[in-house]
């Protein structure tokens, strides 16, 4: 009987002990993962343990759950996944639409990158680089949707071909780079872009959409670009 009782005692320990390593490699794989993807919010990794955790019934201070004890529910998702640019022009849609702007603001993409095309007449009186009241909601609610990505975002000020030569503005890389960085401080500020994603860039009358030969189409031509750049750090794979 002694031997018997040895032999399961023997039997209990061994599948403890393989519990136990199971366990132990799950969770070593658990922080290898958070550690790799970078996960850095303390509440979150909390949450995900919780629930990893609570699958195993295991509690704090190492108390079991009994048959029947509910586990812990799971927590939410621990890594922010980027939202693809395809689905995000959709969200600048809606956004247009609801302020009103189908008309005013083109939306495009150009191989991996989407632009939002924002004329003059929205953000700017005529020779100016100050915002018009009113624009900078409408900037911050761009912002909000930049944020479901974490891809670069390039601040572009474009001009017509007619010349400026005043004290702020000798020429029109003076004028379209301070349009840029105008729209960018927004972003940054208000919007709450983190700066290390922006940039901001003046292209003066080099790279226009249309020839400069009327009213109509300079005007086309006076505009911000906000480019959400598809490749990371700008460069394709």
């Amino acid at each position: 009987m002694a031997r018997k009782t040895a032999t399961e005692g023997g039997s209990a320990s061994g599948a403890s002990l393989v519990m136990s390593v199971s366990l132990n490699l799950i969770l070593l794989v658990f922080f290898v993962y958070i550690n790799t993807i970078g996960v850095n919010d303390e509440e979150k990794i909390k949450k995900a343990l919780g629930s990893l955790v609570g699958r195993f019934g295991i509690l704090p201070g190492g108390a079991h759950l009994s048959e029947g004890d509910e586990t812990l529910p799971p927590g939410p998702p621990i890594v922010s996944i980027d939202e693809a640019p395809v689905n995000m022009m959709e969200h600048f849609r809606n956004l247009m639409k609801q302020e009103q702007l189908s008309d005013t603001v083109i939306i495009s993409a150009k191989g991996a990158d989407v632009i939002l095309n924002l004329p003059e007449e929205l953000l700017f009186p005529p020779g100016s680089a100050d915002l018009r009241p009113g624009v900078t909601p409408v900037l911050v609610g761009i912002a909000e949707i930049l944020q479901r990505s974490s891809l670069p975002v390039r601040v572009e000020g474009h001009t017509d071909d007619v010349p400026i030569r005043t004290a702020r503005f000798p020429s029109n890389w003076e004028l379209s780079a301070t349009r840029a960085v105008s729209v960018l401080k927004v972003l940054e500020g208000p919007g709450g872009i983190p700066k290390e994603r922006l940039s901001a860039m003046g292209f003066a009358e080099h790279r226009p959409l249309v020839e400069n030969d009327s009213p109509e189409k300079r005007a086309r031509n006076r505009r911000v670009h906000l480019v959400l750049v598809g490749e990371k750090d700008g460069q394709k794979k």
